[in-house]
Order: C-alpha cells, then sequence, then structure tokens
C-alpha cells in the first residue's frame, strides 16, 4: 500500500512538473489562430496583410517584420533570438524568447515566456511587451482587422518619406532666377506722369513758442525723355537750399552704352563710391557716373561639385545655407555627385546628410565665404565718374573723380586699381592711387589695399572676415605713413597703426544670446598707445528684451569706461523701452535716463509719449504725440514741455501721388513712393483665350503672387487687381502665382510668369489671364507576340504643334501616365527624347489629340513600344526593358485551360508560407485576406501575376465593405487591367470607397465626371 501510495505521489509529482514546465516554455501555435490584419503607422499603411496571433484576446506581433516595416535594425536570427538596434547604434537590443530575457542598451530585463510564440520563419511577441522595446504605441481595432502604430519619436522610416516628400518637386535651379520667364518691363518713355513725394512741416519751440521753422520738400521721379528722371527740391523757411536733377538709366542685363556694357549711368546729382581708407561716399553733387557694376549681388558668382562615397540602401541630402536643395534617393550607386552648384555671395555652407537604412546619420561640412567685392574668373568691373558741388559766392569748388577697376584672376582671387581725386573747400586737389587683392579661403575672406598720396605718404589696409565655430570674425590692421585723407585726417600727433578684432556670435543657451566683442589699438607717430575694448551682449525672455554694452577707453589721461543699459516689452499693440546711460569710471556717475512707450490704434495710427532726465542739468523733458503713416495720407503731431520752461510743438504732413495705369486716376500713399517702384497685377479668366482682358471676363479674388520666390502680402479684391506700391528699384523680380491660391483647379494661368524691373516713380500693369484646362491620360505598352504588357518608368512629353514639351511624366508601375493642367490645343503624345535609345525600343505610334478651349479629361492615348525581335514571348523580354515592366520573374502561361491549370498547380506549389496561410484565410471568406490575396495577384512579386485574379479576389473584398479592395478595383476598371476599360463601374466603386470617408476617390470621382465618358449608376 505504501508503495503504491509512494508511486502515485511520484506520477502526480511528475505531472505536475511536466505540466510546469510545459506552460513555462514558449507557446508554438497552430495555424488554426493565425488571422491577416492591415498595418498601419499613423495614416500610412505599412502592409495590407501582415499575419498575427491571438490568444485569450491578446494579439502576437511579428517581432522580425515588424522591425523590417518600420526600418529598425533589429533582425530574428532563428531559434527564439533576434538582435540588433533601435534608432541609433547606441540603443541596442537582444531578444530570447526561450529564455524569456531582453536586453535593452546593457540593461537586462526578463517577460513572460508565455508573451512569445516561436515559428520558423520569425517570432510573435504580445504587442504590449513589442511596445514597450520598440518606441510605438500599437492600437488593436478588432472590427476592422487593423493595428495602428503611433510612433514616440520620429522613426527611420518617417524621416525617409519626409525626405522624399521634401525633394519630390526639388530642381537644384531653384537657388537661381528662372530664366523662362518672358521680360516685360515697358520701355522708357519721352514724357509720363511722375510719382510725386510731398511733406510739409512746422516747428514751434521757446519758452513761449516764438521760435517758428517750416520746411516743404517736393520729389517728384518717373520717365523724362526716355531716362529716368528725379528731381529733389526743398526750402526752409522760405529759402531754397536744395535744387537737385539726376536722369539715368539702370539695367540689371548691362546692356547700356553699347561695348561698355554699362548697368547704370547718370548725370546730373550722382554720389561717387567710397575708397578704403581715402574717402567716404561723396554728397550728391553735380557730375557723371557709369558703371558695370551689379545692381544686386549676383544670384550665381562660380561653381562647385560634391561628391562621395554613397554606402548601399543611405540616401543622401543636400543642405545649401540651411535650406534643403538636392536629393540622392537610395539606389545602387556607389557615389553621390552634386554638381554645377552655384556659389554665391556671402557664405556659402554646403551640408551633405547621409541617412542609413536604420536611422544612421552622418553629416560632412564644406564652406566658402564670397564677399560682394568678388569678381568672377575672367571678368573687368569699372565704375567711372566726377562730380563738383556748384555754390555760389563761394572762395572754392569741393569735387571728387574716381576711376576704379576690379578683375577676376580665379573663382577665389580678384584683383584691384583705382584713382581717386579729392577737392577740398579752397580747390587745392589731392590724388590717390590705389592697388589690391581680394581672396578667399574657405570660410575666411581677405583683403589687401596699398594706397599712395599725390603728396606723398602711403597707407596699408589689411582685412579679414570669416566664420569659425560659430563666431563671425573680424580683423582690421592698418599701417599709416605720414598719410591723411578724408578717412584718415590730419592730425598734431598722427595715427601710426590702428588694429580691430571684432567677434559677434550668440551663446549655446535654451534661450538664443547674441554678443559681441571689439577690441581696438591705435599707436600713433609720437609711440603713444590707446587701446580701447566694447562689449554688447542681449536676450529675450517672456516678452521682455534686455541689452548691454560697456564701452572701456584707456587713452591716456583720459580714461573711461560707459555703460548703456537697454529694457523694452512688447504685447500684441503696445510697447515698452527704456535706457539707461551711465558711467562706470574714472567715478560713477549717472548721465541720463529715458523711458518711451507706443500704441497702436486700428492699425493705422500710434500713440507715443517719452520722459528723459539728465541729471547733470537737473531737466526734466516730457513728449508726446499721435502719428499716421498708413494710408491715403500721413501726419504726425507731437508736443513736448520741460521743467526748465521750454516748450516745442512739431507737424508734418506728408503725401505720395501718382497716376494709375489702368485707370488714370490718382493713388494717394502716406509713404514715399517716388524712390520705388510700383506693379498693378490683374488676375482674370482669359474666356475667349486672346491673353487680353476683355469687358465682361471674370476676375479672380484672392489670387495671390510671388516675387522672386516669395509670397506677395495681399491678394487680389473684387476687382482682381493687386496694387503694389514701393517695389525696391535695381533688380529684375520674376514674378509668378501661387498656385494654391487659384480659386479653380482647372484653371491655369496662360503663361508661368514674367520679369520686370521696376524703375522709379514707373508703375508697371502685369495681366494674368487663366484659361480652363483638362487633363490626357494613357499607358505606355509593349507590344510582344503574345500581348501588350504595361511598362512602368518610361518617360513620357507631351509636345505642342510648335514642337514645344510643355509636361513631362513617367508611367507608374501599371504602364498609367497622366498630365495635368493642360490647357487647350493640339498636341502629341510620345517618348522622351533618347528614350527610345535608353530602353532599345521603337515607339509604334504618337498619340494625336486636340484639347477643346473649355478643358476635358481625354483618356487611352496610349503609346505602344516594341522591338523587331517582337517573337520573343514577354518572358524573356532583353534589356533594360525587363525590370522596367515588372516582368523578368514572372511565368507567362501559354494561352490554353490545359498550360494555365499547369502553371498555377505549379505556382501554388512553389507558394511560401505566407501566401498558402492568406488563400487559406481568404477561401475561408476573410475580407482582409482577400484583399491581400488581391494584392498579391496584382503585384507578382510572391506569386505569378494574374490581373484576372486580383479583380475576382478584389472583388469578394470590396462587396464586403473593404475600402482598399474598392480603390482597386476602381482603378482597374479606370485603367482597363485585368477587365476592360470600363468609366461606369470604375465610378462605381470608388463611389463606394468616397461614401467611407476616402479623399483620394473624391478626387478619382471628380475627374471620371468631368471626362463626359461616364454616368454615376449601379452596376
Amino acid at each position: 500500500m505504501r508503495f503504491v501510495r509512494r508511486r502515485t505521489f511520484f506520477l502526480l509529482a511528475t505531472a505536475c512538473l511536466a505540466l510546469i514546465m510545459f506552460t513555462a516554455q514558449p507557446v508554438f501555435c497552430s495555424d488554426e489562430q493565425e488571422l491577416i490584419y492591415e498595418l498601419r503607422l499613423d495614416e500610412l499603411v505599412l502592409s495590407t496583410s501582415i499575419p498575427l496571433y491571438e490568444r485569450n484576446g491578446e494579439l502576437f506581433l511579428p517581432v522580425g517584420e515588424l522591425a523590417d516595416l518600420l526600418s529598425l535594425a533589429v533582425r530574428y536570427q532563428g531559434e527564439g533570438k533576434a538582435s540588433g538596434y533601435i534608432m541609433d547604434e547606441s540603443r541596442t537590443i537582444r531578444i530570447d524568447a526561450v529564455t524569456g530575457t531582453v536586453v535593452l542598451q546593457g540593461v537586462r530585463s526578463t517577460f513572460d515566456k508565455k508573451l512569445a510564440i516561436i515559428q520558423q520563419d520569425d517570432m510573435f511577441i504580445a504587442a504590449r511587451v513589442i511596445s514597450s522595446w520598440f518606441p510605438v504605441n500599437i492600437t488593436v481595432d478588432k472590427a476592422q482587422q487593423i493595428v495602428t502604430l503611433g510612433p514616440r519619436e520620429k522613426l527611420p522610416l518617417q524621416q525617409l518619406l519626409e525626405r522624399k516628400a521634401r525633394f519630390l518637386e526639388l530642381k537644384k535651379a531653384s537657388l537661381d532666377d528662372d530664366p523662362s520667364f518672358t521680360d516685360i518691363t515697358p520701355p522708357y518713355r519721352l514724357l509720363a506722369p511722375p510719382v510725386v513725394d510731398f511733406a510739409t512741416s512746422v516747428d514751434f519751440s521757446g519758452r513761449n513758442l516764438g521760435h517758428v521753422q517750416h520746411r516743404q520738400s517736393l520729389i517728384a521721379s518717373g520717365d523724362l525723355a526716355a531716362l529716368s528722371a528725379t528731381i529733389n527740391l526743398s526750402n526752409n523757411n522760405g529759402t531754397l537750399d536744395r535744387a537737385d536733377f539726376t536722369a539715368g538709366r539702370v539695367d540689371s542685363k548691362g546692356e547700356l552704352l553699347g561695348a561698355l556694357r554699362a548697368t547704370r549711368f547718370a548725370v546730373g546729382a550722382v554720389q561717387t563710391p567710397a575708397f578704403a581708407g581715402i574717402s567716404r561716399v561723396s554728397d550728391p553733387m553735380y557730375g557723371f557716373l557709369v558703371t558695370n557694376r551689379p545692381t544686386t549681388l549676383p544670384t550665381q558668382f562660380s561653381s562647385h561639385d560634391i561628391e562621395g562615397p554613397l554606402p548601399q540602401g543611405w540616401d543622401v541630402e543636400l543642405y545649401y545655407n540651411g535650406i534643403p536643395i538636392a536629393y540622392h534617393p537610395p539606389s545602387s550607386d556607389t557615389i553621390y555627385r552634386f554638381n554645377d552648384l552655384p556659389l554665391k555671395i556671402g557664405l556659402n555652407d554646403f551640408r551633405v546628410v547621409l541617412h542609413g537604412p536604420n536611422g544612421e546619420t552622418r553629416v560632412e561640412n564644406q564652406r566658402f565665404l564670397l564677399d560682394g567685392l568678388m569678381v568672377q574668373p575672367g571678368k573687368v568691373q569699372y565704375t567711372v565718374g566726377a562730380n563738383r558741388e556748384l555754390m555760389q559766392g563761394d572762395q572754392g569748388q569741393e569735387g571728387t573723380g574716381t576711376v576704379a577697376v576690379d578683375i577676376g584672376f580665379t573663382k577665389k582671387l580678384s584683383g584691384f586699381i583705382g584713382v581717386f581725386s579729392a577737392a577740398d573747400s579752397e580747390g587745392r586737389y589731392s590724388h590717390y592711387a590705389d592697388t589690391g587683392l581680394k581672396g578667399t579661403l574657405g570660410s575666411t575672406f581677405m583683403t589687401l589695399d596699398h594706397v599712395r598720396r599725390s603728396e606723398g605718404g602711403s597707407a596699408t589696409l589689411f582685412n579679414l572676415k570669416g566664420y569659425r565655430s560659430g563666431l563671425h570674425i573680424n580683423v582690421d590692421q592698418v599701417f599709416l605713413d605720414d598719410f591723411v585723407s578724408e578717412v584718415f585726417p590730419e592730425e598734431p600727433d598722427p595715427l601710426a597703426s590702428l588694429t580691430s578684432l571684432r567677434l559677434e556670435g550668440s551663446l549655446p543657451w535654451k534661450v538664443r544670446i547674441p554678443f559681441g566683442v571689439e577690441s581696438t589699438l591705435n599707436i600713433r607717430k609720437s609711440g603713444e598707445v590707446s587701446p580701447s575694448l566694447i562689449g554688447r551682449i542681449s536676450g529675450e525672455i517672456n516678452r521682455i528684451s534686455l541689452s548691454q554694452q560697456i564701452a572701456a577707453n584707456f587713452e591716456k589721461d583720459m580714461e573711461s569706461t560707459l555703460g548703456v543699459t537697454q529694457i523694452g516689452t512688447y504685447m500684441k499693440d503696445f510697447s515698452l523701452r527704456g535706457q539707461i546711460n551711465y558711467q562706470l569710471s574714472p567715478e560713477l556717475s549717472l548721465s541720463s535716463v529715458q523711458l518711451a512707450a507706443t500704441k497702436e490704434i486700428g492699425g493705422a495710427c500710434q500713440l507715443n509719449g517719452q520722459v528723459s532726465h539728465t541729471p547733470s542739468t537737473s531737466t526734466y523733458d516730457f513728449t508726446a504725440g499721435v502719428s499716421k503713416r498708413v494710408g491715403v495720407v500721413g501726419f504726425m503731431v507731437n508736443a513736448g514741455i520741460s521743467n526748465k520752461g521750454n516748450y516745442n510743438v512739431s507737424s508734418q504732413l506728408t503725401v505720395s501721388a501718382g497716376v494709375n495705369p489702368r485707370t488714370g486716376q490718382i493713388v494717394t500713399d502716406a509713404f514715399s513712393m517716388s524712390s520705388y517702384g510700383g506693379l498693378t497685377m490683374l488676375a482674370y479668366v482669359d474666356s475667349n483665350g486672346n491673353k487680353a482682358y476683355d469687358e465682361g471676363e471674370q476676375p479672380l479674388v484672392g489670387v495671390r503672387f510671388t516675387l522672386n520666390g516669395g509670397a506677395t502680402l495681399g491678394a487680389t479684391g473684387k476687382d482682381g487687381i493687386l496694387f503694389i506700391k514701393q517695389l525696391p528699384v535695381g533688380m529684375p523680380y520674376d514674378i509668378s502665382i501661387a498656385q494654391e491660391t487659384i480659386p479653380e483647379p482647372f484653371l491655369v494661368p496662360s503663361s508661368p510668369g514674367y520679369r520686370v524691373e521696376p524703375r522709379p516713380g514707373v508703375f508697371i500693369p502685369i495681366d494674368f489671364g487663366f484659361v480652363p484646362s483638362g487633363e490626357v491620360d494613357g499607358m505606355v505598352q509593349f507590344r510582344s507576340k503574345e500581348e501588350l504588357v504595361p511598362v512602368a518608368g518610361v518617360r513620357v512629353h507631351l509636345v505642342n504643334e510648335k514642337g514645344t514639351v510643355v509636361a513631362k511624366t513617367t508611367s507608374e508601375q501599371s504602364g498609367y501616365f497622366l498630365f495635368k493642367k493642360v490647357k487647350g490645343g493640339t498636341y502629341t503624345v510620345q517618348l522622351a527624347e533618347q528614350e527610345a535609345e535608353r530602353l532599345a525600343v521603337r515607339q509604334e505610334n504618337s498619340a494625336e489629340l486636340i484639347m477643346p478651349r473649355d478643358g476635358d479629361m481625354l483618356s487611352d492615348n496610349d503609346l505602344i513600344i516594341w522591338r523587331p525581335e517582337a517573337e520573343q514571348s514577354t518572358a524573356s523580354l532583353p534589356g533594360s526593358l525587363a525590370p522596367l515592366t515588372g516582368q523578368s520573374e514572372r511565368v507567362n502561361p501559354e494561352n490554353t485551360p490545359a498550360g494555365k491549370d499547369a502553371v498555377q498547380q505549379a505556382s501554388q506549389k512553389a507558394e511560401p508560407p505566407r501566401v498558402e496561410k492568406i488563400r487559406r484565410l481568404a477561401e475561408a471568406g476573410d475580407p482582409k485576406a482577400q484583399k491581400a490575396l488581391g494584392w498579391l495577384y496584382s503585384d507578382g512579386k510572391e506569386i505569378t501575376a494574374d490581373k484576372q485574379e486580383a479583380v475576382k479576389w478584389y472583388q469578394r473584398a470590396a462587396e464586403k465593405g473593404e475600402v482598399e479592395a474598392q480603390m482597386a478595383l476602381g482603378w482597374l476598371y479606370f485603367s482597363g487591367q485585368g477587365v476592360d476599360r470600363n468609366l461606369t463601374k470604375a465610378a462605381y466603386w470608388y463611389d463606394k470607397a468616397a461614401a467611407q470617408g476616402n479623399a483620394q476617390a473624391k478626387k478619382k470621382l471628380k475627374r471620371i465626371r468631368r471626362s463626359k465618358s461616364a454616368t454615376l449608376k449601379g452596376r
């Protein structure tokens, strides 16, 4: 009996131990528990058929396949083990489902082994466990059979998609002006109504406001005698103190004065430019000036190439001064290349960012600093000018004369020679000769000048500026040898040398804090040394700005340290500013205190007030006023009082007026218009297509424009007109339509844009006519002995009757292509130039079509390509065409029932296990699996492609409400793949999908309805 009890106890203990050991092992689940779900990353569909398991209400996801879909570097190694890293190589992960352990970044932890299911090709882990390892939240919709991943940080896949989207429409030429725009700058007129600025002011001051001063000024600009002319008049208390007249031309293209290729010439009141160490810009005096220097900084100075090794699966972004300009997608290339990159004046900071397939990042930088003084290699720039002050009754006349020539040697080195003459108030002339070099080395720019004076003496000037480690650096070194000029005037103890160092940057804190430090060292001929130091720092926190400056001067017997503190705050329409000036040494004292406030009223007027105190004179001053700078007229009224009994009242009235070229009416503005150009832009529907605005044609409201790539501030009004009154002159503007503001998506501008060069006092009318457009689609197909095969990746052009390519596209995987926004006219669809040679094919036909003026959807404009050896079947398409068709591994069944059955049996025997499971679930009625099987037949990568089978399975899923299947069916009927092309049925299935809220289906429906070829109805 005891033996029986002992044996029974032993058997029970063994059974319990076996049960414990069994339940502790990872589960090896049978196929009956497998389901097919759709996997999404937010709204992005990653897979329409990811297998998973459900056990006790909990879902188990495949770790290896999930990591692969998310581009995470985690790989399944078999036997329940996986390893790799997440996002970057420091975030390592090792999973062992057999022992229930996971090691994250070197930290080991355990998990319940019952939450793992091991299979040969992957291991399945419970969703909540995966969510704790991978940076995603996982939600499950069992009713729709959808698993949605919500990333907790940006995943490598998302980053790649963002980069591709960012550079989808990117063109390197976007760095430059668009040369295709027609220049419509109007010619100079013999006489045109000018734009006139007028201002008048009256000031009363003194104890009894008895001192009165009044002043008037008038500036008029416009076309006169086929030149651009400006007159400037002013008087003070009834005395004319200025009467200037200037006439000339400006042409940014450099086509003035014939062989001189001048960009500007002027006669009358002109200013001669500054010379380093010699003179500053002269006052306006009567004379002339001719130059071929750019009117603005050139859009391109030179070019540069960047290339480097490209690891497999990596993609490359190229940034220019922080702006993305080029992209190299993942490819089989082993080298990335960006050629003919424009170098512009200023800092050229190229940043190459390489991205690995699993989130790896590598950054390379190249910097070039080009100054506006540099000249392109082989080019010559010159300036010639002279002027004199004509004043009656003086003993002499002041004047200047200049000849300056710059020569470009290389893209990094330029030379300079110049002669300058200056007359003092007694009529005595001094002449100077300057020779110099300008060059760049990486992110450093340097100049060296040597100047000699006709009366004796010389100066050598060196300047270096650059950018290093976030710091802007400027160094000046000047050596003087008995040298006298306007910049270095005659002194009892003249300067012998001057050294200056200036650093500017920003402290690397969370809040941006700019700072600047400038030190100078002056050494005079006697040996006296005078150092000085200035420091500035500023910042802003919670709308409170603070700035501090300290200036220390260490001159002999005159050492002092001065400080300036500024503080301010601003709100929506109110600002408050304060400033304190003080002395720190030789003794601490307060110099002045100021407090000012402004208040905006209605967006047009501004109230202002100020209080100031000067301790040294015990003076308090109070000022208040109101001003208006917006609208048809401007004004300002200020009143002030001090504790010393002084009063002041000042007032000013300003108005600028010109003639609207469209209506002939007077246009006024409170702000000056005479020094600027203007544009009056009209947007309208050109219903008769004559490229002119006719009575009764519809103006377009709310259209915006872009000027040199930047959006305009306003939009067209009810009359379709936008008036831009103050546009800087001396530079060309490329003007185009902001496409997103076109009120009707099927309207297109008759011209892509225009180029104009504004000039002072001239309003230029520009008309943008819009015409209806349509769409042209078709398929590219390869003709073989047995059938027509759709071809992907073929470049197709739409050519007008003049032989000009007006649109380009590339055929999709199904062979389908589409041209959008095609204007009325006669066109031909044909292969792109050299495309036939690239593919080693011939074009069988050219699809000719006529787009009506009111637009339409023109379909079935198919292109057929072929080869002389067309007797080959599609199973052996040679050369570069095979991978484009997606048929390189396709088995083409014979056109017999027996052949089809044999191929189908062979393909089923070779089906991967995943496909077998999907087929089994699809045949059992699972709509997700039916949709997935339809995709597999349509894609043709894992099983033999069969469009008819795809239609069959898509139809079964679509009838059960699967949106993606309805969309797929709509596309197949629209493109005629696997079924006869039928726009009515395409519209039926798109309508089903649209009823479930699919936005893309709504767009497809709109296109079909516009085609006038299908009526929406049931099957």
